[in-house]
């Protein structure tokens, strides 16, 4: 059967040694345990550690005489065992590393609280690195999100991210409002509308486009000049005096804001 098929056997989860006695059984045909050992080359001592293990995921069989002769299971039907025994342990490997990875966010989240609070700015230039420091922000809201854009006119790249991240943050309670100008051509997924969103729209909205996270951090979407469906940058920071001014601002214009139809 050569190499390339000793890997994908392996691949597929048997030991090399499995792998070699189950080749072997499938150029010979029907063996003994001994007549197998020596097909395959490997030690008698182990021979039966082997087979029974292959008989177990069913890709081999044998009869029940003394001594007892193998016979290997159809290729379909092997590979189909092989398969399934691999793929449900995958998906108990995935179980395990999705309870892990929410143990370790809960632990470090609740160190993050115990720290001060601490004035910081990061930014993010190029199209798709601004998305992806703009979807992380996001995703750190524990209690609500504001955005203040005058126009919306994302690609779509950018359009599906964040309507996935805000569905998201829907989903998990927290509120979100978007202030759009009064002219502004709506196309947003109407299941967000019927999970919360709460649109308005306004005569007077900033033309610096910028997020509110929680009150207290701000993102503002630098918008590519000569392509204005691309960001160019995302500018990201937390200071208490700019927050409270921009949340000052938002919350007046949201006040004097008509309700925009869904």
């Amino acid at each position: 059967m050569g190499e390339h098929v000793a890997e994908k056997l392996a691949d597929l989860g048997l030991s090399n040694y499995e792998a070699q006695a189950f080749q072997a059984l499938i150029e010979k045909g029907p063996m003994t345990a001994d007549e197998v050992a020596a097909a395959a080359e490997l030690p008698k001592g182990r021979i039966y550690d082997v087979l029974n293990s292959l008989s177990k995921r069913s890709v081999v069989r044998h009869d029940d005489s003394r001594p007892r002769t193998y016979v290997p299971a159809s290729p379909e039907h092997a590979v189909s065992q092989l398969l399934d025994a691999r793929l449900e342990d995958l998906d108990e490997r995935r179980r395990r590393f999705e309870t892990t990875a929410e143990e370790l966010e809960t632990a470090i989240r609740s160190q993050e609280t115990d720290r001060p609070t601490q004035s910081f700015a990061t930014s993010a230039f190029r199209h798709e690195d601004a998305i992806e420091l703009l979807d992380e922000r996001l995703g750190t809201a524990t209690e609500c999100v504001s955005i203040a854009a005058g126009t919306i006119d994302e690609g779509p790249e950018t359009r599906d991210t964040l309507t996935e991240r805000l569905r998201s943050l829907l989903h998990d309670g927290i509120t979100v409002k978007l202030l759009v100008h009064e002219h502004t051509e709506l196309e947003y997924d109407t299941e967000l509308a019927d999970a919360g969103l709460a649109i308005r729209r306004s005569p007077v909205v900033p033309d610096q486009r910028f997020i509110l996270i929680d009150g207290e951090e701000v993102c503002l979407e630098v918008v590519h000049p000569i392509t204005p469906n691309e960001l160019l940058s995302v500018v990201d920071f937390r200071s208490d005096q700019v927050a409270t001014e921009l949340v000052d601002t938002f919350d007046e214009l949201w006040a004097d804001a008509t309700p925009a139809e869904p």
